[in-house]
């Protein structure tokens, strides 16, 4: 209303603006006045509701604890999707209040009826939007709930492949060792056999020369030892 009467006022002082009023048809006033009565009965039991306007459409929702559920009340007979900043048409400003209304709020919905009017239910809808309010959340906390369970999945998920890579890796670097260990006792064989015929003539060698070959030797043995070089370090442990 208060937006309203500033279009009104903006267009008595300017010539060129035309003022873009919601609530000058007797439907669009009945509408307010119900929402009002229903936003009123809900603050009295500690629940706040609210409105954004944007070009021809307000948007109306109540807050239930901490949960905003929006609400929509429109032409009962009016099939399409509720409306929006983008499908609002401009108010009519000779639509009569005559017009049944509809007021949905999530999975609840009342109507003019046989019944009564929606002014003779203002209790009925304002306990049923609480109630509304309620499940929604709880939807929410079945929502988060199925969330966090997907997100264990995924992540157990995750640590599995990452398990089976860890243990596909840890026997390749298994492998590895029974590989290195091979070709260093293969050299230290040859090392020993070396030694064996320098000492019984077969090789012309010196026995510096021998030392000095024994040595690099050695040296060249140990580090294809996977023990010796730490190598089996890749497998001794299982993945974390």
């Amino acid at each position: 209303m208060t937006r309203d009467e500033k279009e009104r006022t903006k267009a008595a002082e300017i010539r060129w603006h035309t003022a873009n009023v919601l609530c000058d048809s007797p439907f669009e006033k009945r509408r307010f006045r119900i929402l009002n009565a229903v936003f009123l009965t809900l603050s009295r039991r500690g629940h706040e509701a609210a409105s954004d306007r944007q070009d021809n459409h307000t948007g109306f929702s109540v807050i239930i604890g901490d949960t905003s559920v929006a609400v929509n009340l429109d032409e009962a007979s009016r099939k399409a999707a509720a409306y929006n900043r983008y499908n609002a048409p401009r108010p009519d400003p000779k639509r009569p209040a005559s017009v049944k209304l509809r007021l949905t709020a999530g999975a609840a919905s009342w109507q003019d009826d046989e019944a009564g009017t929606l002014e003779a239910r203002i209790a009925e809808i304002s306990a049923g939007l609480i109630v509304e309010g309620e499940r929604a959340y709880r939807e929410h906390l079945r929502q988060l709930e199925e969330q966090a369970e997907r997100q264990r999945i995924e992540a157990e998920k995750w640590r599995q492949e990452r398990l089976r890579k860890a243990n596909a890796d840890r026997v390749v670097a298994l492998v590895e060792s029974d590989r290195l260990l091979a070709e260093a006792e293969n050299l230290r064989n040859l090392i020993a056999r070396v030694g064996m015929a320098v000492m019984d003539g077969r090789l012309d060698l010196s026995t510096d020369q021998l030392a000095e070959w024994r040595t690099w030797a050695d040296q060249e043995a140990d580090k294809l030892d996977p023990v010796v070089s730490g190598q089996v370090r890749a497998h001794l442990l299982p993945p974390p």
